[in-house]
């Protein structure tokens, strides 16, 4: 092939040898999903399911394959560099991306660290049940994140890794790509997450529950063929029926349980040096509150329950 770029022969070259490449990424793609629609196995249901919301889109800028929620973008180059479990796998990613809500949920962090977080905690779940990803995956407890636990989420390991240390021309996460421009990396080498189109909030947040609602419709469709492995199961879990915080609960009950209201037996201090008797906020409704913790353990974990004594 001519080295020169602006050569007219070289011009026709690359885009021969790009739509050569499109055409095995497109066929390759097809293929994987075929093999997830195809498969009689509860995880095959689950992935099927979420992979066919994605819309394919050929991006050269993209350095390896990405996803916002709704786009399934890719460089066809990268998808032809895969094998068939490769291409797989990479898919699995991307979509157990979106389950987790994962393009959703960056807010203002930074974009490359985080792609590493969340690689991380979804690498070990596809691992676990069967899919081959690329060898530049990264895993909490290999290589350069061997002291990270595994189990962890996003947000938890986004915390654990600190401030990243400028790249260098050495690091292994930078590859050639001249269309790529100033895009961000993606540093596992199995695909990144992007914010939604648009940005905004009622975008996010839009995007966000469609997921859910997908997720759900998919572990519906899993049970059909089965039970979930388990710790994808226990993930498909937090997302349908996130746990929730007994602080928020308790405030929640006590807020209901209370009802406040103004009372002249106890005038508002603050306008008493003005000589104002205004009335204070007083409740009567709320009496001392009992909290009751079950540490037997019976249940794997502490179990709580309040009310108001009466």
């Amino acid at each position: 092939m001519s080295q020169n770029r602006d050569d007219p022969f070289a011009v026709i070259e690359r885009a021969a040898a790009r739509q050569v490449a499109t055409e095995h990424a497109v066929h390759a793609l097809t293929a994987a999903r075929g093999r997830l629609i195809l498969g009689r196995d509860a995880k095959s249901a689950f992935f099927a399911t979420l992979a066919l919301r994605l819309t394919p889109e050929v991006d050269w800028t993209c350095e390896t394959i990405a996803t916002d929620g709704k786009v399934l973008a890719y460089n066809p180059a990268f998808v032809a560099s895969l094998s068939s479990d490769e291409v797989v796998g990479v898919l699995a990613h991307e979509v157990m991306h979106n389950a987790l809500a994962h393009p959703c949920r960056r807010g203002t962090r930074d974009p490359t660290r985080w792609n590493i977080a969340c690689d991380l905690a979804v690498n070990p779940l596809l691992v676990q049940v069967g899919f081959v990803l690329p060898a530049s995956r990264l895993m909490p407890g290999e290589g350069s994140y061997a002291h990270l636990p595994p189990g962890k989420s996003a947000d938890e390991y986004y915390a654990l890794l600190g401030v990243p240390s400028p790249p260098t021309e050495s690091d292994d996460t930078s590859r050639e790509n001249p269309d790529c421009g100033s895009v961000p990396v993606d540093p596992g080498g199995c695909g990144s997450v992007r914010d939604p189109a648009n940005g905004s909030s009622s975008t996010i947040a839009e995007t966000e529950s469609g997921w859910q609602v997908a997720v759900a419709q998919a572990e519906q469709a899993a049970r059909n063929r089965g039970e979930l492995p388990a710790g994808l199961g226990r993930a498909v879990e937090h997302v349908l029926r996130p746990p929730q915080d007994w602080k928020e609960v308790l405030r929640e009950f006590v807020s209901s349980q209370a009802r406040n209201d103004y009372s002249w037996a106890r005038p508002n201090r603050r306008f008493l040096w003005q000589g104002l008797y205004l009335p204070g906020l007083h409740s009567v409704e709320l009496g001392e509150v009992v909290i009751a913790i079950d540490t037997s353990g019976r249940s794997g974990r502490g179990n709580w329950a309040c009310s108001p004594r009466r």
